[in-house]
């Protein structure tokens, strides 16, 4: 299948049960060419799907258009991310598996920046885009030492993750 079908079939599928929110000018434009709705999706998730369609994987493309990434969060906890969240003092049902283990690697790193964007929730903030700078943002990539403005959230987590992973 190509990406134009992808696009087409993510369309149908609907964005009515996922939570809206005020549309970021990056989450506009990447969703306007995915043929998304902008309020449905954060950046990240339209980067996430943007990928999934240049990668062939529908999958991945279906999780996301229907907000399966976001069930999964709020509707279940898994024993490892159980026992992760015990070991950090922290509730599992805040947190996705892989925000705990962004949390786990920021603590063994020392870094005390990421650890506190992670475990504060700002990672969340839809203000994740090239260009855009949340407080969040903004101190993540201030412990990275670049500038905000000059990368998307997704950029930067992927540069921290490169920087703690041997």
């Amino acid at each position: 299948m190509n990406r134009f079908t992808f696009a087409a079939a993510a369309l149908a599928l609907g964005t009515s049960a996922l939570a809206a929110h005020a549309a970021s000018p990056a989450a506009e434009q990447l969703a306007a060419k995915l043929g998304l709705n902008a309020d449905a999706y954060s950046v990240t998730e339209l980067n996430i799907i943007d990928q999934a369609l240049r990668d062939g994987d529908a999958n991945t493309v279906n999780l996301y258009v229907k907000g399966g990434n976001r069930a999964a969060l709020a509707d279940s906890v898994t024993p490892g991310s159980a026992q992760l969240a015990a070991n950090l003092g922290l509730d599992p049902a805040k947190y996705s598996l892989t925000e705990l283990s962004i949390i786990d690697s920021a603590r063994k790193a020392k870094n005390a920046d990421v650890a506190a964007f992670y475990t504060s929730g700002r990672n969340r903030d839809i203000r994740g885009g090239v260009g855009e700078a949340s407080e969040g943002k903004a101190q993540l990539a201030a412990s990275l030492r670049v500038n905000a403005a000059d990368y998307s959230l997704a950029e930067l987590t992927s540069l921290y993750l490169a920087s703690v992973t041997p």
